[in-house]
């Protein structure tokens, strides 16, 4: 018999396992493929102490659709405004938006998250 506990590391070590393989499966191939969104922040400019404007280009394949989420952040780098927009469809593979991000105090900066492909339809 083994002591107590001594199965435990390979329970763990499974278990991590099991989860790294999953992530890949799930990420894979995307980042096999190639497929994806990437943006960038053109700029941004707080007109008012509750918003913020935030102008980014966001690059897919054309026709493709994408939902970004949008952030503003306080002087503390707390985020103090979120917004979540849909991007495209467009004729070219570069599509730039200009979005108001209402926020709960002044805001020193904005930035996109993260944007993901949209299925069609």
């Amino acid at each position: 018999d083994a002591p107590p506990g001594e199965g435990l590391g390979d329970a763990v070590a499974a278990v991590g396992g099991a989860a790294v393989l999953g992530w890949a499966a799930w990420a894979g191939p995307a980042l096999l493929l190639g497929e994806g969104v990437s943006t960038q922040v053109v700029g941004f400019s707080a007109p008012t102490a509750t918003a913020v404007e935030l102008d980014f280009q966001v690059t897919m394949d054309p026709g493709s659709r994408a939902r970004c989420d949008l952030r503003a952040l306080a002087e503390d780098f707390t985020t103090v405004g979120w917004q979540t927009v849909d991007v495209g469809p467009s004729d070219g593979d570069v599509v730039r938006r200009s979005v108001e991000i209402r926020t709960q105090q002044p805001a020193v900066s904005a930035e996109v998250m993260g944007c993901e492909l949209l299925a069609d339809g």
